[in-house]
Order: C-alpha cells, then sequence, then structure tokens
C-alpha cells in the first residue's frame, strides 16, 4: 500500500467516541408532546442498519443494541474475500481484487502507533456496515433501511432512527424529540427553509391516512383472488359465456369464493392493522402536530411527497438529493418527504 493510499484511508477516520450505539425503536410516552427545537448542527454521525424497526416501550428496551442477532447468523459466506474486494474499491477501484494482498490487522497496528488519539473500533466500522448490509439483504430481504443519527446541536445530542438524512454540519434544522430520562429520543428531523424532513420508519400516515391505504390494499388483494379464480374457471370449465353472461352457475360458485376472499383480507387487514394504528400512526400524528401540520390523522407524507416532485419536476426545479417519488413502498421506502 502506497503512503498516498494510507493517508487517504486515515481521512476517512473520524473519531466518534461522542456517539452512542444504535439500540431499538424508543416508544413513546403518548401523555408527553414532543419538542422542535431549532439550531444548527454541530456535528451529526449516521449508522446504516436493517431491521423491522419495531417499537419497543422504555421499560423493556434494557439497553439492547440493534441487529445483535444478525452475528449470531452463520451464512456460509467468505468474508476475508468480500472485506479484500471492499477495501479494493474503497482504496483504488483499479487493484485487482484477485492480486490483492493487504494485512488489516498489521495495518491497524501501524496506523495506531501513529496515531494514538485515533479509536481502535472505528477502524473495524466501514467493514462491518458493509457486512450487516450484505446480510441483511441475503437473509431477510424485508428488513427496512433507516439510519441511526447522532445529531449535536447547541451543545445537547439528539439520537434515534430516521430514513435517508441530506443533512449536514452548519445546516440549520428542527429536531423533532422527546426526553426520555436521560436523553432526547429523535423521531423526525427537518429543514424548514426547503420543507424536508427525515421520519422515523414507517412513520408518514396519519390514523385516517394509514386505513384509507390499508383498505385500498385490501381491495386489491380481493380483486387479485377474484382474477387468479376466474381464469381457473375459464381454463377447467373452458366457458367464458358463463362468465359474461354472470350465469346462475357461475354465480353460484364465485359467490363463495368471494365471500371468502373479503372475510379472509379483512380479518388479515384488521390484525396488521391494530398495532400500526396504536403505534406508527400515533407517533406520525404526534409529529404532524408538533410541525403545525393541517388535518393530522388524514396526512399522508409519501402521497404529498409524490405529487411535489412531480410539479417540481415540470418545473425542472428537482435533484436527486431532495425527496423523491416512490410508489411501491416497504423495502424501497427511503422515510425522507416534504411537508
Amino acid at each position: 500500500m502506497s503512503i498516498k493510499q494510507f493517508y487517504k484511508i486515515q481521512n476517512k477516520i473520524v473519531s466518534r467516541s461522542w456517539r452512542h450505539k444504535p439500540t431499538y425503536p424508543v416508544l413513546p410516552s403518548w401523555e408527553t408532546e414532543f419538542v422542535c427545537i431549532k439550531g444548527i448542527i454541530e456535528r451529526i454521525d449516521l449508522e446504516e442498519e436493517y431491521n423491522y424497526f419495531e417499537f419497543v416501550p422504555k421499560s423493556e428496551l434494557k439497553n439492547r443494541i440493534i441487529n445483535t442477532y444478525i452475528n449470531d447468523l452463520s451464512p456460509e459466506y467468505n468474508f476475508e474475500e468480500l472485506k479484500k474486494d471492499f477495501l479494493a474499491k474503497e482504496v483504488n477501484s483499479s487493484i485487482d481484487t484477485a492480486s490483492l494482498e493487504f494485512d488489516f490487522k498489521e495495518f491497524k497496528k501501524s496506523l495506531l502507533a501513529k496515531e494514538p488519539s485515533i479509536n481502535a473500533a472505528s477502524l473495524e466500522f466501514d467493514f462491518e456496515k458493509f457486512k450487516k448490509s450484505f446480510l441483511a439483504e441475503k437473509v431477510n430481504p424485508f428488513l427496512i433501511k433507516a439510519n441511526f443519527v447522532n445529531v449535536q446541536i447547541d451543545g445537547v445530542i439528539y439520537r434515534g432512527w430516521i430514513g435517508d438524512c441530506p443533512f449536514q454540519a452548519g445546516e440549520k434544522v428542527a429536531v423533532i424529540a422527546q426526553w426520555q430520562e436521560d436523553h432526547y429520543e429523535l423521531y423526525a428531523l427537518t429543514k424548514p427553509d426547503e420543507r424536508i424532513i427525515s421520519i422515523c420508519p414507517n412513520c408518514s400516515k396519519g390514523r385516517i391516512a394509514y386505513l384509507i391505504h390499508q383498505a385500498k390494499t385490501t381491495l386489491f388483494l380481493i380483486l387479485f383472488f377474484m382474477i387468479i379464480f376466474n381464469v381457473f374457471y375459464i381454463l377447467v370449465w373452458g366457458s367464458l359465456y358463463q362468465l359474461l353472461h354472470l350465469t346462475a352457475e357461475y354465480i353460484s360458485f364465485m359467490k363463495p369464493i368471494f365471500f371468502g376472499s373479503s372475510i379472509f383480507c379483512s380479518i388479515g387487514m384488521i390484525i396488521e392493522s391494530i398495532p400500526n394504528v396504536n403505534k406508527k400512526a400515533k407517533i406520525a400524528e404526534k409529529i404532524f402536530k408538533t410541525l403545525n401540520l393541517p388535518k393530522i390523522a388524514r396526512m399522508d407524507l409519501r402521497r404529498f411527497t409524490n405529487k411535489k416532485v412531480a410539479k417540481l419536476k415540470q418545473k425542472k426545479q428537482h435533484n436527486s438529493v431532495k425527496p423523491s417519488k416512490r410508489f411501491f413502498l416497504g423495502k424501497n421506502e427511503n422515510n425522507l418527504f416534504y411537508y
């Protein structure tokens, strides 16, 4: 490794001793309102993670570190080869990974000897982050990506889970947070002058907006089941005439299927909606209320953002750093919106 490459890696290493480690998202106190604190970012640290991001009450938190279960998994991947490939791309994209001979332990020793003030744990951070990302993709493709952010404003550190975070040190922002015994738990980070908000995962809809979204999804599933059984009916009995003329035989066949699929999908919607309405939608409404947004129960940030991005693109005022349009949510949701 050349001196230039050595210092290139060294310059990427930033002391992160001030930050707090990621924990499970904390369920807020419903009796206490969120606070909106405005100021200039003194320093900010992001750690990307993949998880389901279910909120845990403070009493059950017990300082659990998120994604610890990933380290217990042992899929048959050669992480030494992955590390070489990762380092090759980070140090010099032109390096041939097959011929790369890089002793990471020796490099760490020499770097620590040269700069004793460097936090040794931070030297492993880039690869650990890469490994978690890789494992999350391979082990469970349904995990959600988010950032655990530590942001310092006026000497106070706010920490919590949010989506994509384009905010940088020196920018004027507003923090939406709640005091949690010994720290401020962050639930959203906004840039008021551009009306941009990065919000905690799955908390972008009020209760009515969420139920409307679930109702639309349920109707889509029922329609999907009906199309599948109609195709089955035509292929088995080969009678398109009965379908087009809605004969008594066709109706008697489809009626129990329609009611059965409707009941099945509706029960599924209710089971899935109750915890989300009682937790995530209520958190979203508390955030909207703190920001003084109108009709908080009906507010849907994704729908609002898609409309605004479409208007900005027509005016050619949109860029890739700002919130973008998303139609297929879930894993693809980045939780970065206009408001």
